[in-house]
């Protein structure tokens, strides 16, 4: 079995190669030749050195796929903790790296033919990667063909796989950047700028990002509050967004065309079991009556695969605004996993230890 670490995937996993795995994943989905699982949740209380961030808690997360023309199955398996402290007023989520100054997170790919594990690798650039990906082809099927402007939104590790999946699927050229923290926009705009050949603009306002752009994206997951207004949903826009929370009843009514990155609308659940006072955490998965957990909305959105193999209709006109939700998949990590592990047995890459260790003679 392969061991890979987040520098040897890396080196190997580009943005040109997750889209095009990952478009063949949703495919298999649209077709019903693939199977993703709801993640699940599991929080209890957890206890730190310093409480200065407030509560923590610890939640064990996992998440499963299976994608039979690639032969293979894939667990994702994510150990952390998290706060949940107020900055200027808004409610954020921080990850603790409790776990010798580290976080923990893996994926397990499996040969769905024999059961074998073939690959284990840490989740972090393979989640950046998928998560990335998935917007360019939200993007590459709802956004116009002419597209080259963004409003961005957010300035973190995530938005910059947003930003290069955008630019891998649509000849951009202006991309307008806003986050709270003034240093992090800028040095994000110049980085950014200079990986991807484009202009990159940090602006002072979200408003200021968005105005007479083509797509506007939020990657700003640790917020819990909407970022979009609804007076941005004008004529030819597209949406994109990540976190739920991000968007609101009010702007998704306004759009035209819902897509959402899931199989079905059941598959938007993540299904939580804890023993934790969460009365203090507007989290997502706590609010019962938020916009996402309305059973109305199942007759608006389709979904990304439908539209890949023509079962549904995405943009039909340049005027229409279109809107896709990110979620979560676990279907990508069956499909970029078994890409990567190609990938490293071709570069030779990673450690490989005995499989029989992971192999028993007993019926379990």
């Amino acid at each position: 079995m392969l061991i890979l670490t987040n520098e040897e995937v890396q080196n190997v996993l580009t943005m040109k190669v997750c889209i095009e795995v990952l478009e063949h994943a949703f495919a298999e989905l649209g077709h019903g030749r693939a199977i993703a699982t709801n993640r699940y949740d599991l929080s209890v209380p957890a206890k730190l050195p310093s409480m200065e961030r407030g509560p923590a808690y610890y939640r064990l997360k996992t998440m499963s796929g299976a994608l039979p023309s690639l032969n293979a199955a894939a667990v994702r398996i994510n150990s952390d903790v998290a706060t949940y402290p107020i900055r200027k007023g808004i409610l954020r989520q921080e990850k603790v790296p409790a776990a010798r100054e580290r976080y923990v997170g893996f994926i397990i790919l499996f040969d769905s033919n024999t059961g074998e594990p073939l690959m284990i690798c840490p989740d972090g650039v393979v989640q950046r990667m998928r998560v990335g990906a998935t917007s360019g082809l939200g993007a590459k099927y709802l956004a116009r063909e002419n597209t080259n402007t963004v409003g961005l939104l957010g300035s973190g590790w995530q938005a910059g796989a947003q930003l290069t999946a955008l630019a891998e699927v649509r000849k951009i050229k202006l991309v307008k950047v806003y986050s709270p923290n003034p240093e992090h926009r800028t040095q994000f705009a110049e980085e950014m700028s200079r990986s991807l050949e484009l202009d990159v603009k940090p602006c002072g306002s979200a408003d200021e990002a968005v105005k007479d752009v083509d797509v506007v994206h939020a990657a700003t997951n640790t917020r819990r509050d909407p970022v979009f207004d609804p007076r941005w949903v004008v004529e030819g826009i597209h949406l994109g967004f990540i976190v739920p929370s991000e968007m609101s009843e009010a702007v998704m009514r306004k759009c035209d065309v819902l897509a959402i990155s899931t199989n079905s609308w059941e598959r938007t659940r993540t299904l939580n079991y804890t023993i934790c006072d969460t009365s203090s955490i507007p989290e997502p998965q706590f609010i019962k009556g938020a916009w996402w957990n309305k059973r109305s909305w199942t007759s608006k959105m389709t979904t990304l695969g439908e539209i890949i193999i023509g079962k549904a209709t995405g943009r039909q006109r340049a005027s229409e605004k279109t809107c896709f939700w990110n979620f979560s998949n676990s279907i990508q990590f069956a499909a970029v996993g078994a890409k990567l592990y190609e990938l490293a047995l071709k570069e030779k890459l990673g450690k490989e230890i005995p499989t029989e260790w992971f192999l028993q003679s007993v019926h379990p």
